[in-house]
């Protein structure tokens, strides 16, 4: 196990765009002591990105140094985008809270950092001295624009959900707030925080290790729908959904809002207690904000596929449909007996649908162009990608009935089909480039 202090600036981001790999530059060496944390003070350190702490000692002598050197970064204006600090778990050497604590305060009381990561499952079983282990401060931090937690199967102590509760009540730059893991969540404190909030813009909440029920999830959807700048939404949850949150979901799509992603993913079993499918695709039919939808595992009916399409056809929003559900030969050949959708939308499959129904999901690309699928599953099938390529570059303009297509819809078509000649050969085949420009 690595154990540093590592720091980012644009300069190593940029060296690096091209890699699959988010590299840290000026490392320490496998093991970083108190004087070589506090040799950074002595560094020239230009842009500066991301103030990683991974698996150090939480000695006092190392969350003293790295406090000092916060301090030398607070008085010569260096202003980092992200602390990211994971706790090493097995580290016996202190009490991981007072490491935390003293290494984040002065992080938010001087402002160092826009974006606060945290790995703790060490520190999330303990109260702190101060009330507060992971959010010390916080509110003193006039740069915070997004949290995230993985907690590791660890509990939001009390100290923590007062403190997130008066960041969300107070705050005017907090953007983003991501919970993960966690085993313990006072909703009714999140709840009063998030219902006072008007900065928050995106929410994904991990609540699938809690030990939370049907109205509990209900009551934080229904949080949601009255926020007035959120725009996107992600919930994971286990076999806790129910009826009331189902009508908290349909509430939360038929109102008007600002939402434009919704993700929904279910862990728990195929048995356990799912969305209701009649109320979420009555209230997708009346969303007109939503662009994109992401269901895993959320329904029990196996006819979500044909009843979402029904509800698409009406909603005239979503762009993207994420779609991990079950299905059947039947939804198919619903789908397919179908009137095309009004406008295109990207459909991306679960590979076991794409595996067990390829005759059906080939023949239903042919009967609806709009529909341009992901990934591109067609590679050992000729037919199969080749009505891809189509659909992707602009088949469903040839299918229209006015056969008149304004002109400025063909710049991203031809340029996404510059590669493709066949693409280009449908279109003249067809006469209908010409007649665009009549």
């Amino acid at each position: 196990m690595m154990r540093c202090i590592a720091i980012q600036n644009d300069f190593m981001k940029q060296a690096t765009k091209d890699f699959p790999f988010d590299f840290e530059c000026d490392s320490f060496g496998s093991v970083v002591d108190a004087d070589q944390i506090l040799a950074l003070a002595t560094r020239r350190i230009q842009n500066p990105r991301q103030f990683s702490v991974d698996n150090l000692s939480t000695t006092k002598s190392v969350s003293g140094a790295i406090v000092r050197v916060f301090d030398h970064f607070s008085r010569h204006g260096i202003l980092w985008e992200t602390l990211a600090v994971t706790i090493d778990r097995e580290d016996s050497s202190a009490e991981p809270y007072e490491f935390t604590h003293s290494v984040i305060r002065k992080a938010n009381s001087s402002s160092l950092f826009k974006c606060l990561e945290l790995t703790a499952e060490s520190v999330t079983a303990k109260t702190g001295p101060r009330g507060t282990i992971l959010f010390p401060d916080i509110t003193k931090n006039e740069r915070l624009q997004s949290i995230s937690v993985h907690f590791c199967d660890g509990a939001l102590a009390l100290g923590d959900s007062l403190a997130l509760k008066e960041m969300m009540a107070t705050s005017q730059t907090l953007k983003e707030l991501r919970l993960w893991d966690m085993t313990e969540f006072d909703q009714d404190l999140f709840c009063e925080g998030l219902t006072v909030n008007k900065s928050l813009e995106q929410l994904t909440l991990g609540l699938d290790r809690c030990n939370i029920s049907d109205k509990v999830i209900a009551d934080i959807i229904s949080t949601v729908a009255g926020h007035p700048a959120l725009t996107s939404f992600s919930l994971f949850v286990r076999g806790q959904f129910g009826p009331l949150s189902s009508q908290s979901m349909e509430e939360l799509l038929s109102r008007k809002s600002n939402l434009l992603c919704l993700k929904l993913h279910d862990r728990g079993r195929d048995e356990t207690r799912k969305l209701c499918l009649g109320r979420f695709a009555k209230g997708l039919r009346k969303c007109d904000s939503l662009k994109k939808l992401d269901v895993h595992n959320v329904f029990h009916s196996d006819e979500s596929l044909s009843r979402l399409f029904v509800a698409l056809a009406e909603s005239s929003g979503i762009e993207d449909l994420w779609f991990w559900e079950k299905t059947s030969q039947k939804e198919f050949e619903k789908v397919i007996a179908m009137d095309r959708l009004p406008k295109p939308i990207r459909l991306y499959l679960d590979h076991k649908i794409i595996k067990d129904f390829p005759k059906h999901l080939e023949k239903m690309l042919h009967v609806h162009p709009e529909v341009r699928p992901f990934p591109f599953f067609g590679k050992k099938n000729a037919s199969m990608e080749r009505i891809c390529d189509l659909n992707w570059h602009g088949r469903y303009l040839l299918m229209r009935h006015d056969n008149h297509v304004p002109l400025g819809i063909w710049a991203p078509v031809l340029e996404k089909a510059n590669r493709n000649p066949c693409v280009i050969h449908q279109f003249l085949k067809a006469g209908i480039l010409f007649e665009s420009w009549v």
